[in-house]
């Protein structure tokens, strides 16, 4: 009888402690993902604030637009893989899906990024 009071209280305790991590971590991907979301929204709204009726300058905000893209992304997935390892979370294929998703978003927005500062390279050099 004692035996399985202490089996019982073990197991448990066992799944409190995965309860409580579970809940750990959708709480913090949750606030981590609005607070990485609306600041980088609010930098990039300040990015499209254009002064005094001058024209905006869409090569240039292309390419700060992808940077700041770039920043937001790796930092998300920071955060993510922050809290996975955090709440000793074993989600080995998921981690790897989310990383090649993350390196060809970044590439792409590299890419599209080096490609817009060459084009506002030359627009300078030519005027």
């Amino acid at each position: 009888m004692i035996v399985y009071k202490e089996r019982m209280r073990a197991d448990i305790e066992a799944q409190k402690d995965s309860l409580m991590s579970q809940m750990i971590a959708i709480v913090a991907i949750f606030v981590s993902i609005s607070f990485v979301m609306f600041g980088g929204m609010s930098l990039i709204n300040d990015l499209f604030t254009h002064v005094d009726g001058q024209p905006v300058p869409l090569v240039e905000l292309i390419c700060l637009g992808c940077l700041i893209g770039i920043v937001m992304i790796v930092v998300m997935y920071c955060f993510v893989m922050f809290i996975l390892s955090i709440t000793r979370n074993k989600m080995l294929r998921a981690k790897k899906i989310f990383f090649k998703i993350v390196l060809k978003t970044c590439t792409i927005l590299g890419m599209v990024s080096c490609v817009m500062f060459i084009i506002w390279c030359c627009q300078t050099f030519l005027k």
